[in-house]
């Protein structure tokens, strides 16, 4: 019965740090920082007529480009838009991180959705202030 009882009690006792630790890590991750700003992914990954966007559209991207592409991405996703509608601004980051990752698994038609993805004047239009 008394080893019962401390099973019993080691269990709730497991349970009620499993419980906080899955708090901890999910309060951790809102104040999570993205590594780059909104503005610096425009100007590695966007700009001039030789960026990894070009290079992705062109289907001429090494995997080490999509990789970084990606990182850029998801950075990207962690913010919130100048201006418009979070949920716009998150269906459009959604987008581009399933496309390029795709694309870094091989699948056919990651360069697709891509090229629909990575829509800049849409974007801009929408979300970009003055």
């Amino acid at each position: 019965m008394q080893s019962q009882k401390k099973m019993r009690r080691f269990g709730q006792l497991f349970a009620g740090l499993g419980l906080g630790l899955a708090f901890f890590a999910l309060g951790g991750a809102d104040d999570e920082k993205p590594k780059f700003t909104v503005k610096e992914v425009m100007e590695k990954a966007h700009k001039g007529k030789t960026s990894l966007a070009k290079k992705a559209t062109d289907g001429k991207a090494t995997k080490e480009d999509l990789a970084q592409l990606l990182e850029y991405y998801q950075a990207m996703a962690l913010q919130k838009p100048e201006k418009g509608d979070l949920g716009d601004w998150k269906k459009r980051n959604d987008a581009l991180v399933l496309s390029t990752q795709e694309m870094i698994d091989g699948k056919k038609a990651g360069l697709a959705a891509y090229k629909k993805a990575v829509d800049c004047k849409a974007c801009h239009t929408l979300h970009k202030g003055d």
